[in-house]
């Protein structure tokens, strides 16, 4: 794998596999980062073969969310928090715009999570519809901690999933969420051992492939459609009345 690739996409059939590989730096999200994967996420929605969306990623961590490596500059912990809100200031849009897409896909997308899922990282994965996590896996916003007001995007992912008493005390205190505090809280579908991750994941995304596409991406629109608040119609579940004695 090349030192400057981020992402990778692979399609088989009805299965599109979306792997994060920069795990040297942890899958950390840069500006090639966000390009990378807008990208990928835009080819998924222009294929109409995909019926679901694997989301996985190389090494110990899923992703630790905004690369701030500019940071190591400053000694003291104080200027590191007073910098890191300018420093994701000019990414928060674009990452904002690819969570919204990411939302929106057409599959079932599923995360496979391992290690940390921090800040953009977590976002990304509760922009999926599904998550499987390992359980070593640990899921937080650090951004409040950090002197920086969590964006409206994420914001929105984690409140539209959990009561928002909770939303606030995990986005807050910055709460570092085990594997079975996110299966207990609904934010996990399934928990698997680290070493069978792939295995599992790629199991659990085979239970719908296995459903008929139509009626499975018909039904996740429905669902999502009301979720936001939306008046749903379903055509399928009109009579047809020229068809009527």
């Amino acid at each position: 794998m090349a030192e400057h690739e981020r992402v990778a996409l692979h399609v088989a059939g009805a299965l599109a596999r979306l792997r994060l590989v920069r795990a040297a730096k942890r899958n950390a999200i840069d500006v090639a980062f966000l390009a990378a994967f807008e990208h990928a996420v835009d080819t998924l929605a222009d294929d109409r073969r995909v019926q679901v969306v694997l989301l996985e990623a190389d090494g110990p961590s899923f992703c630790a969310g905004f690369d701030l490596s500019l940071l190591q500059a400053y000694d003291d912990e104080a200027q590191r928090k007073r910098h890191f809100a300018p420093a994701i200031r000019g990414r928060l849009r674009h990452m904002s715009r690819i969570l919204d897409r990411l939302c929106n896909l057409e599959p079932v997308s599923i995360a496979a999570i391992q290690g940390a899922a921090a800040g953009g990282g977590f976002s990304i994965a509760l922009a999926c519809d599904l998550r499987i996590v390992a359980r070593d896996a640990r899921c937080w916003f650090p951004e409040v901690e950090l002197g920086s007001a969590l964006s409206p995007a994420s914001t929105r992912l984690l409140a539209r999933q959990v009561p928002a008493g909770v939303a606030k005390d995990i986005i807050l205190g910055c709460r570092r969420l085990d594997a079975a505090t996110m299966l207990a809280l609904g934010l996990a579908n399934r928990i698997s051992e680290p070493a069978a991750l792939a295995a599992d994941a790629l199991a659990y995304a085979g239970e719908f492939l296995a459903r008929p596409a139509h009626a499975l991406l018909t039904t996740k629109a429905t669902i999502n459609a009301i979720v936001a608040g939306h008046t749903v119609v379903r055509p399928d579940l009109i009579p047809d009345r020229e068809h009527e004695s």
